[in-house]
């Protein structure tokens, strides 16, 4: 199911590893979550993410995503 979910979003290849990540944008486009959604779900600690040297942008790999997804119907995390 999470398969045809990946099809269409072009994965970003780091050059040490060759891991392929996947940017807020695409997380969000995948999921269905608002990117302040997922930004919320990873400040709660229900979305791991990984965070590049030097930068506040941050990314997902595949299995990060599929994870989140399969964890049950991940709901809107409260606010403080």
């Amino acid at each position: 199911m999470l398969d045809k979910l990946f099809q269409p979003v072009k994965i970003i290849a780091s050059e040490v590893t060759m891991e392929k990540y996947i940017t807020l944008d695409q997380a969000a486009e995948i999921t269905g979550f608002s990117r302040v959604t997922l930004w919320r779900h990873v400040k709660a600690g229900r979305l791991k993410c990984c965070k590049p040297k030097h930068s506040n942008a941050i990314r997902f790999t595949r299995r990060q995503i599929e994870d989140f997804m399969s964890s049950g119907s991940p709901a809107e995390p409260e606010t403080a």
